[in-house]
C-alpha cells in the first residue's frame, strides 16, 4: 500500500490518558473500555472533547507494550476534573506540538505495520529524527463502522527540529 507523507505543524493539546504495560491481545479490549469511559467521564464533568481518541505508543516489545489511551480535550473545567477511572490514575498533560510526520491508513489495524515501515523509510530518505513517541488518532470508530476495511487512522511521528543549514 502506498502512503501520502508529509510533515505537519502541530499545535499543543491538552489530554486525559491512562497509561498502561500490556500484551498485544489485551490492546482492543484496553482501548475500547478506556477510551469510552475517559469520553464518559468528561462529558460528565462538563469538559469539552476536542479531537478524537488517540494512543500513544512509548515503547512496544514483542511481548508488551507500553501505551496510553489517551482523548483531547479542549478546556479544564472551573470545578475540576476526575482523577481516576476505575481505581487507575488519570493523566493530564499536554501533548506537545510541532513538526510531526503525518499518514492516513485505511483499513484493519493488524495492517498498520505498513505504514510504519513507510515512514521509517521516508526518514532515512530525508534524514530526519523522530521525537518522542509515535500516536494513532482513531478517525472511525469500530463500533459504528464495523467493516475494519473502511477504519481511518491517522499515524503522527513527532520529528526533531530540521538541522540548520551552514
Amino acid at each position: 500500500m502506498e502512503y501520502d507523507i508529509e510533515v505537519r505543524e502541530l499545535q499543543s493539546r491538552n489530554i486525559a490518558a491512562v497509561r498502561r504495560v500490556l500484551r498485544m491481545e489485551e490492546l482492543p479490549a484496553f482501548f475500547e473500555d478506556t477510551f469510552s469511559g475517559l469520553s464518559s467521564l468528561m462529558i460528565e464533568f462538563g469538559v469539552p472533547l476536542a479531537d478524537p481518541p488517540l494512543a500513544i505508543y512509548h515503547e512496544m516489545t514483542e511481548n508488551r507494550l507500553d501505551v496510553e489511551a489517551a482523548i483531547p480535550f479542549a478546556e479544564h473545567p472551573p470545578g475540576g476534573t476526575p482523577r481516576a477511572y476505575k481505581g487507575i490514575a488519570i493523566i493530564y498533560r499536554e501533548l506537545e506540538g510541532g513538526p510531526a510526520l503525518h499518514a492516513v491508513h485505511k483499513g484493519p489495524y493488524e495492517k498498520l505495520g505498513g505504514l510504519y515501515q513507510a515512514l521509517e523509510e521516508w526518514l532515512g530518505r530525508h534524514e530526519r529524527k523522530p521525537r518522542g513517541p509515535t500516536y494513532e488518532t482513531y478517525l472511525t470508530d469500530p463500533q459504528v463502522q464495523p467493516d475494519p476495511e473502511e477504519w481511518l487512522t491517522e499515524v503522527y511521528m513527532p520529528l526533531e527540529p530540521e538541522p540548520e543549514s551552514s
